[in-house]
């Protein structure tokens, strides 16, 4: 499922472009906004993994916006909106996967989204081989939006499953203090299993794996599970009771 964010200062055509865009059943608008300044506070905040940018909008020009976006995300995939062909084909300048004339022609949100998702093809697959030079043993790379983050398998803490999403923890030391990061991706639980070290790390529930080295205390919880506390951090794992021994084999 596609993940985007709307730019456009019409909640008309917000309204109508969502409906068209929930109805393809490939894509979820996770946030919308009327201005470009909004959008740019909020960048960051919300993992998406193409934006929806009128190019006519009142406090920064979508071409404007695009421009800032591609600063720091040069691939991140882009479709405007306009109501002018001419915006069209400047919206070429700044390479936007593709725009959308309004009044919004259905079939074209179909076009739009084959253009997004053979770009994402074409990032992951550049990214890849970037992973597979720049890998060293005992790091794994995870996706974070378009981007590679490369972490120390030592660092991390647990992984969660949350929701469509799965984030990881790790702790760093920073100025002799212990620091925690969150980390949001949508690679799946099972493909983050198989690149950890089998020996550092169990996964103990359907939603929790964990690295056996920061456990510090295992308490009952429920009539079937456990909870897992870590060192440093006031964040916990869930571990079935089925999974017990196996862990207190892999902690011998």
């Amino acid at each position: 499922m596609l993940r985007t964010i709307i730019v456009d200062d019409d909640p008309i055509i917000i309204r109508r472009l969502k409906k068209l865009l929930e109805q393809t059943n490939e894509v979820v608008v996770v946030n919308e906004f009327q201005t470009g300044h909004e959008y740019i506070n909020s960048i960051n905040k919300e993992i998406h993994d193409f934006a929806i940018l009128d190019i006519d909008l009142p406090d920064l020009n979508g071409i404007e916006l695009a421009k800032k976006i591609h600063e720091s995300k040069p691939d991140f995939p882009i479709i405007f909106l306009t109501g002018h062909v001419d915006y069209a084909l400047e919206s070429y300048e700044v390479e936007a996967t593709d725009y959308l004339l309004k009044p919004i022609d259905p079939s074209r949100i179909h076009i739009a989204l084959e253009k997004v998702k053979k770009r994402l093809d074409v990032t992951d697959t550049v990214l890849n081989r970037i992973e597979s030079m720049l890998l060293s043993p005992g790091k794994i790379a995870i996706k974070v939006e378009a981007n590679f983050l490369f972490l120390e398998m030592d660092q991390i803490i647990c992984i969660k499953k949350d929701g469509k999403l799965t984030t990881i923890l790790t702790i760093e030391s920073h100025q002799n203090k212990a620091k925690e990061n969150f980390y949001a991706t949508r690679d799946s639980m099972k493909d983050i299993h198989q690149r950890l070290d089998q020996n550092l790390f169990i996964r103990t529930h359907n939603s929790y794996i964990v690295n056996i080295k920061w456990i510090h205390e295992v308490i009952p919880f429920t009539s079937d599970t456990y909870k897992l506390k870590f060192k440093h951090t006031d964040e916990y794992a869930l571990l079935n009771r089925t999974k017990l021994s196996e862990l207190i084999q892999q902690v011998k």
